[in-house]
C-alpha cells in the first residue's frame, strides 16, 4: 500500500482475530499433572481463560490482534497528498489540493493499458513449457517428498499420487504420474528399503519433536519389538550436514526414553 496512489481494500471489515478455535497453539503450565510436558497442543479459543492455560492464550491472542493491526496500518499509513483509499464500498481520501475536486469526489482521467503480449507469453501445452533446470530438480524434490510423507505402506503409492494430482500437486498427465510411481517403487524394491514400507511397523510420518532448542520434523519414524528407524529422504547428493541433522533426531529420541534408535537417510534423484 506504501507504494501506490490508489489502495482499493475491497472488505476492509475482517474481524481482528480471525482463526479462534481451528488452530491449535503450544501452551505451558507449571501446575500439575500438566507441567510434565515442557510445552501441551491446545485449540486455541476463549474455554482457554478458565485453564491453566490463560497465560499462554492472553500471549497468542495479543499477537494476533497487532498482526491485524499491522496489516491495516500498512494499507492506511503514509498516504501522501493526493492518494486515494477505497475500503468497504466508502471513498476514503486526504486533505487534496483542490476542494472542489474532494467533494466531487475522484474521477480517472484516463486508463493507462499496453499490450501483453509484448512482456507475457502463453504456454497452451505442458510440454511446451521450459523449466530452468535447478528449478524443476527442486520442485521435483518438493512434489516427490509429498507423496512420501503420505505413504504407510508401499501399497498407498498409486493412491497417493492419485491425491497430489486432484489437489493440483502433481501434473495430470499420464507419464508424469507413472515416472513419480516408478522413482518410489525403485527405490523400494530395495530388500532393506522394503521390510520398512511392508506394514509391520507403527509409523509416524512428518511428526514434531518438541525440544529445547525448538521443534524438529523427521519425515518418518518407525516403532516395532521395541526398536525404532528414523528415515529421512533427501533428494540430490549427500551432504555431511545430512547426517548432523539425524544425528539431532537421533539424540532426541534418546532423550524421549528410547532405547534402541538408529536413524538411516534415504537418497532419491531422477
Amino acid at each position: 500500500g506504501l507504494e501506490a496512489r490508489v489502495v482499493i481494500v475491497p472488505f476492509c471489515n475482517w474481524p481482528l482475530d480471525t482463526r479462534t478455535g481451528s488452530q491449535v497453539i503450544w501452551a505451558g503450565t507449571r501446575n500439575e499433572p500438566f507441567n510434565q510436558p515442557e510445552q501441551l497442543p491446545v485449540l486455541y479459543n476463549d474455554r482457554l481463560l478458565h485453564t491453566f492455560f490463560v497465560r499462554d492464550y492472553f500471549l497468542e491472542f495479543t499477537q494476533r490482534y497487532l498482526d491485524s493491526f499491522h496489516i491495516k496500518k500498512a494499507l492506511f499509513q503514509n498516504q501522501t497528498e493526493g492518494d486515494m483509499v477505497w475500503s468497504c464500498g466508502l471513498q476514503l481520501s486526504p486533505v487534496r489540493q483542490n476542494r472542489n475536486e474532494q467533494e466531487e469526489g475522484y474521477r480517472p482521467r484516463a486508463y493507462p493499458s499496453y499490450d501483453f503480449r509484448d512482456s507475457l507469453s502463453l504456454v497452451y501445452r505442458e510440454d511446451d513449457f521450459e523449466y530452468d533446470a535447478q528449478d524443476s530438480i527442486r520442485q521435483w524434490g518438493v512434489v516427490l517428498h509429498k507423496a512420501l510423507s503420505r505413504l504407510e505402506t508401499e501399497a498407498d503409492i498409486a493412491r497417493v499420487l492419485e491425491e497430489l494430482v486432484m489437489e493440483g500437486e502433481l501434473s495430470g498427465n499420464k507419464e508424469t504420474v507413472s515416472q513419480y510411481a516408478a522413482i518410489i517403487e525403485k527405490t523400494l524394491s530395495d530388500p532393506q528399503v522394503a521390510c520398512w514400507f511392508d506394514g509391520s511397523w507403527t509409523v509416524r510420518n512428518e511428526s514434531s519433536i518438541l525440544g529445547p532448542t525448538g521443534k524438529l520434523r523427521p519425515d518418518r519414524v518407525m516403532e516395532k519389538d521395541g526398536k525404532t528407524v528414523i528415515l529421512d529422504y533427501k533428494f540430490g547428493k549427500p551432504d555431511p550436514l545430512h547426517h548432523k541433522q539425524m544425528s539431532r533426531y537421533v539424540a532426541a529420541l534418546g532423550r524421549m526414553g528410547y532405547k534402541q534408535v538408529e536413524g538411516r537417510l534415504l537418497y532419491f534423484n531422477p
